[in-house]
């Protein structure tokens, strides 16, 4: 075997406030895709971000391209759930479409598909 090349992935690190992380469990349960609904049951990372939160309010989370593009999908799901969460969910999405958008900045041009 001989070593081919070294490549690393950005990650984010995010703090999500209490009312985004509640949205997004809420829609992740509601949401038409299964990968979605996984994220928010028990193994899912959503679900892990969660039971954070509980012990530790402030805990940043580090999350990969794949992950937050997950939470942006999920995110989707609010415009469903009436005016003032779909609002939420809008926001919080255009946010994590941002730092998607940063991340791909800087993952090595060498890598053709950046979700790992």
């Amino acid at each position: 075997m001989n070593l081919s090349s070294v490549t690393f992935y950005p990650k984010a690190w995010v703090v999500l406030e209490p009312k985004e992380l509640e949205l997004l469990a809420e829609c992740s349960l509601k949401h038409y895709d299964s990968v979605c609904v996984n994220a928010g049951k028990p193994g899912g990372f959503l679900f892990g971000m969660v039971n954070v939160f509980f012990a530790s309010p402030n805990e940043k989370h580090q999350l990969s391209w794949r992950e937050l593009d997950t939470l942006a999908k999920i995110a989707e799901q609010s415009q469903f759930m009436g005016l003032e969460k779909s609002k939420r969910g809008l926001g919080l999405q255009l946010t994590i479409r941002k730092i998607l958008a940063t991340l791909e900045q800087l993952t090595p041009p060498e890598v053709a598909d950046p979700v790992i």
